[in-house]
C-alpha cells in the first residue's frame, strides 16, 4: 500500500490532537485537586490560628466543610462536564473522519472499477472490511473515552470523602485539644 504525503500529514494531526484532549483532561485533573487540597489546608489554618470560643470553632468547622465539599463537589462536576464534552468532541471527530475516510474510498473505489483494473468483487470486499475495521475502532475510543469519565468521577468521589475524613480529623484533633 502506498501511503502518500496527505496520509503521513493526517496521521500527525491526529496524533497532535489526541495529545491536547490529554493534556486537557489532565489539566482538569490537576485543578480538581488543587481545590480539594487548597480547602483541606485553608481550613486547617483557619481553625488552628483563629482565637475562638469552642462553639464559634465548631460552627466555623461546619461551614468549612460544608465549603470544602461544596467546592469539592463543583470541582468533580466541572471535570465530568468536561470529559463529556471531550468524549463527545472525540466522538464526533471520529464520526467525521470515518465519513472523509468513507468518501475516499468511495472515490478510489470508484477510479478503480472505472479503469477495471482489478477484480471489482474483491476491492468491494477489502472497502467492506476496511469500513468494519474503522467501525470497530471507533467503537473502542468511545468506550475508552467513557471508561476516561468514570475513573475521573471515581477519583473525585474519593478524593470527596478524603476531605470529609481530614475535616473529621481536624475536628477531633481540636476536640481532644479542647479547643472547641
Amino acid at each position: 500500500m502506498i501511503v502518500s504525503l496527505r496520509d503521513l500529514l493526517e496521521a500527525k494531526r491526529r496524533e497532535r490532537e489526541r495529545a491536547l484532549r490529554q493534556e486537557e483532561i489532565n489539566k482538569a485533573k490537576k485543578v480538581a485537586v488543587g481545590t480539594i487540597l487548597g480547602s483541606v489546608v485553608g481550613a486547617a489554618a483557619g481553625l488552628l490560628f483563629a482565637p475562638k470560643s469552642g462553639k464559634e470553632t465548631r460552627e466555623d468547622i461546619q461551614k468549612l466543610a460544608k465549603e470544602g465539599a461544596e467546592n469539592t463537589q463543583k470541582a468533580f462536576n466541572d471535570t465530568v462536564d468536561s470529559l463529556k464534552d471531550k468524549s463527545h468532541e472525540v466522538s464526533d471527530l471520529i464520526k467525521e473522519k470515518s465519513k472523509d475516510l468513507s468518501d475516499t474510498v468511495q472515490e478510489k473505489y470508484q477510479q478503480f472499477s472505472d479503469r477495471h483494473m482489478i477484480d471489482i468483487s474483491e476491492t468491494k470486499d477489502a472497502i467492506q472490511e476496511l469500513g468494519q475495521d474503522i467501525q470497530a475502532g471507533a467503537e473502542e475510543v468511545k468506550e475508552a473515552a467513557k471508561d476516561k469519565v468514570e475513573e475521573v468521577k471515581e477519583a473525585a468521589e474519593d478524593k470527596v470523602e478524603e476531605v470529609k475524613d481530614e475535616a473529621q480529623e481536624v475536628y477531633e484533633e481540636l476536640k481532644d485539644e479542647e479547643k472547641i
